[in-house]
C-alpha cells in the first residue's frame, strides 16, 4: 500500500518556487534580448566608426590638394603682382625718358614705344592676376558637411548604447533580486522536501492482497482515518511493521505484529514531544 505524503506545504513551497523562476527567467530573456541589442548597436557603431575614420582620411587628402592648389594660386598670383609693379616702374621710367629726350624726336619715341609696351605689359599681367584671383576664389572647398553628419549619428549611436547599457545594468540587478528570491524558495522547498522525506516511509511493501491488509490494521487497532495512510512492512523473521499517522508535524505510530497479535504500540505524537 503505497504511502501519500503530507504535500500540501511542499506543494505550496514548488509553486512559489516555479513561480519565482519563472520571474527569474522573463529577466535573463530580457537581459538576452537586450544583450543583442546592444550587440548590433555595437556592431554599427563600429561600422560607422570605420566609415568615419575613411571619410576624415579623404577629406583630409582633399583639404590638402585643396591648400596646395591655393598656395600655389596665391604664389601665382604674388607673382603677377609684382611684375605689375616692376611693368609700372618701367613705364614710369619710359614715359620720364621720353618726356626728357624733347630735343631728341627720335629718343623720345623710343622711350615712348617703350613706355608704352610696359603700359601694355602691366595690362596683361592684371588680366592674368584677375583670372587667378577668379579661379581661386571659385576653387570648392572640400564638403565638411558629411563628415559631420556621420559624427552627429555616431553620437546618437553612442548615447543609445549607453541607454541600452543603462537598462541592461537596471536588469542585471533586477536578476540578482529575482535569483536570490528563487534561492530562498528552492532553499524553503528543499528544506520542506527533506522534511517530508524524513517523515516519509522508505517503502518497501509486502505481497499482501488488499482483504489481508484492512484485516491486519483491523487486527492492528489501527483508526479507520489512517487506513488510507499506513505503510506495512514485513521483516524476514514473519514480524509486520505497519507505520501511519505521520506528517511533518507529527511523529508517526508504529505497531509491530507478530502471529497476528500487536507486540508493540506507539500512537503518533507531535514532534517537540519525547518518544
Amino acid at each position: 500500500m503505497v504511502i501519500p505524503n503530507d504535500n500540501f506545504d511542499l506543494t505550496k513551497a514548488n509553486h512559489a518556487k516555479q513561480a519565482a523562476y519563472g520571474e527569474m527567467v522573463k529577466v535573463q530573456e530580457k537581459m538576452d534580448a537586450l544583450s543583442s541589442s546592444i550587440n548590433d548597436q555595437t556592431a554599427e557603431i563600429n561600422e560607422r566608426q570605420l566609415e568615419f575614420n575613411e571619410l576624415k582620411k579623404q577629406q583630409q587628402a582633399e583639404w590638402e590638394k585643396y591648400n596646395t592648389a591655393q598656395l600655389a594660386l596665391k604664389e601665382e598670383i604674388g607673382g603677377k603682382i609684382t611684375a605689375i609693379k616692376e611693368c609700372d616702374a618701367l613705364e614710369e621710367n619710359f614715359r620720364l625718358m621720353s618726356e626728357n629726350a624733347d630735343e631728341d624726336r627720335n629718343k623720345a619715341e623710343i622711350y615712348a614705344s617703350g613706355a608704352n609696351f610696359f603700359a601694355r605689359l602691366a595690362s596683361e599681367k592684371m588680366i592674368e592676376r584677375d583670372q587667378l584671383i577668379s579661379k581661386k576664389r571659385s576653387m570648392i572647398r572640400p564638403d565638411t558637411d558629411r563628415s559631420a553628419r556621420l559624427l552627429e549619428h555616431l553620437k546618437s549611436l553612442r548615447s543609445e548604447r549607453n541607454e541600452l547599457l543603462n537598462d541592461y545594468h537596471a536588469l542585471k540587478n533586477e536578476f540578482s533580486l529575482k535569483k536570490a528570491n528563487f534561492d530562498r524558495m528552492k532553499s524553503k522547498y528543499d528544506a520542506i522536501k527533506n522534511g517530508t522525506e524524513e517523515n516519509s516511509y522508505d517503502f518497501r511493501p509486502i505481497i499482501l492482497d488488499n482483504l489481508t491488509n484492512k484485516r491486519l490494521l483491523v487486527d492492528a487497532g489501527i483508526p479507520s482515518e489512517y487506513h488510507e495512510t499506513c505503510k506495512i512492512e514485513q521483516r524476514s523473521d514473519g514480524k509486520i511493521d505497519i507505520y501511519y499517522g505521520g506528517s511533518l508535524e507529527m511523529k508517526h505510530g508504529h505497531i509491530i505484529m507478530e502471529n497476528g497479535k500487536n507486540i508493540f504500540s506507539r500512537d503518533p505524537k507531535p514532534k517537540n514531544t519525547a518518544v
